[in-house]
């Protein structure tokens, strides 16, 4: 164990973990502002299919799961949900985000014109299941757990690509992930339930 926290310990001066960002971020969630915008008319055709939770709880496996039948795609880890949040957050501009929801409802079709269910694997959309949900009210979004303890192990033992800052150092990582799990359950670190 001894060589991860020396690894982590040098990933962690490029990738510092921002416990004033994590709060602002989790401030912005439990104030809903997207419940402020009137969901655009479902879309007749295609829909989506969001996988989320914790990195190595199962996104992976259940999206080629499903990939394999003829019904739904796989495409991947998007980041539209993400970019769609963040420009909310910063602009307030909640015609914009109607905008790049309805993009982001076509950019399904495109990827795959013949499948019912196009899937969306990127695991910290979890962090957007709130607005996901509002905003796309006939998609679906598909919780993936596992054992905490396995886990934040997993993840620990995991170099990832990317930034996952909450990542190199347990204590961080099992607070992280209780959030995690708030967040999914409606609760936050607000207390406010759904």
């Amino acid at each position: 164990m001894q060589h991860y926290d020396a690894a982590h310990r040098i990933i962690a001066v490029s990738q510092p973990f921002s416990e004033e960002g994590h709060h602002q971020l989790d401030t912005r969630i439990c104030r809903r502002p997207w419940l402020q915008l009137a969901p655009p008319a479902p879309r007749d055709g295609l829909q989506w299919i969001f996988i989320v939770g914790m990195p190595r709880s199962g996104t992976t496996l259940l999206e080629r799961i499903l990939d394999m039948h003829p019904a739904f795609h796989g495409a991947g880890e998007l980041h539209d949900m993400a970019m769609v949040a963040q420009r909310y957050y910063a602009t307030g501009n909640g015609e914009a985000v109607l905008q790049a929801c309805d993009a982001f409802g076509r950019k399904g079709s495109n990827l795959t014109p013949r499948a019912a269910w196009c899937i969306d694997k990127m695991p910290h959309n979890f962090v957007h299941a709130g607005m996901i949900l509002h905003l796309f009210p006939p998609a679906r979004v598909i919780w993936c757990r596992r054992d905490p303890m396995d886990n934040c192990t997993s993840i620990y033992r995991q170099h990832f690509r990317g930034i996952h800052p909450y990542a190199h150092d347990l204590g961080t990582l099992g607070r992280y992930f209780r959030w995690h799990e708030e967040v999914m359950e409606g609760t936050g670190e607000c207390g406010q339930p759904n």
